[in-house]
């Protein structure tokens, strides 16, 4: 299976160099609903597009997965997907999924785990000093590629349609972050059990920059989980993903489009 790019990894450099800020949004908004295989991302039309992401999950994931792990119920794997598919960037309880698709724990947990192995989705592991304070166990489990994620659930709706948009746009931006990791480098999320988060923490040694992502930010505003986090640990840079500000700055928070994170990292 080709493993899906980022954007900006399949377009000409020179092409992007040329195109205006309201264009790169555009273009990252069909890529937050279509994904980055480059046969989908180069199609001329939207059905051509969903025959092709067709193509892949039926041969890879129905077909091949399956049959190469010998899992036996079909239904009952496709049904996790689809499941995962409608949770990404939300905390993942195994125990929850197991009676949803009735299912012992040991099963769900070997079919993420081939669904993990397989690149199909990736977890995103809990950042914690303080186990009595902090999130510890949980994961959060995101989509390799956004198109399969939005094939498993029928959904091609435009981005700007879609009540799902906030955490398409999470998922997009979880992509270009990992993307963007050197080998030296861990990527975390960070939540209170008072319920205070940031979406994501790029660990480089001693390092951190958190990173949240707003999709209906209007103002610059710092968020309060990065308000809280800062007070709490040394932080020299922080970043305000968004679709709307750009250049700006309150401090050391730096609000950005989703397309600029590499040149901030």
């Amino acid at each position: 299976m080709v493993k899906d790019k980022n954007l900006y990894e399949i377009l000409d450099r020179k092409k992007i160099s040329e195109l205006s800020r309201k264009e790169l949004i555009s273009l990252f908004k069909e890529y937050a609903v279509w994904g980055g295989y480059p046969r989908v991302v180069f199609s001329k039309t939207e059905e051509k597009k969903e025959k092709i992401l067709s193509e892949i999950y039926t041969s890879y994931i129905e077909k091949d997965i399956v049959g190469f792990l010998e899992i036996k119920n079909r239904f009952g794997f496709s049904k996790l997907v689809k499941l995962l598919a409608g949770q990404i960037g939300q905390l993942v309880n195994i125990s929850e999924l197991a009676g949803s698709l009735n299912l012992d724990r040991g099963t769900v947990e070997r079919y993420l785990k081939a669904l993990e192995e397989t690149f199909i989705i990736t977890p995103l592991y809990p950042y914690f000093k303080n186990p009595r304070q902090e999130i510890i166990k949980q994961n959060k489990i995101y989509f390799n590629d956004v198109g399969i994620r939005n094939y498993a659930l029928s959904n091609f709706s435009l981005f700007e349609e879609r009540a799902d948009a906030g955490f398409l746009l999470e998922n997009a931006v979880f992509k270009e972050i990992t993307l963007s990791l050197k080998s030296s480098e861990k990527n975390r999320f960070w939540r209170t059990k008072q319920g205070n988060e940031i979406d994501f923490l790029l660990i480089k040694g001693e390092d951190i920059v958190p990173i949240e992502v707003k999709l209906g930010l209007k103002d610059p505003k710092i968020p309060s989980g990065l308000k809280i986090f800062s007070e709490k640990y040394l932080i020299r840079k922080t970043l305000v993903v968004n679709m709307n500000i750009y250049e700006k700055s309150i401090g050391k928070v730096y609000f950005i489009h989703p397309y600029e994170i590499k040149k901030y990292l």
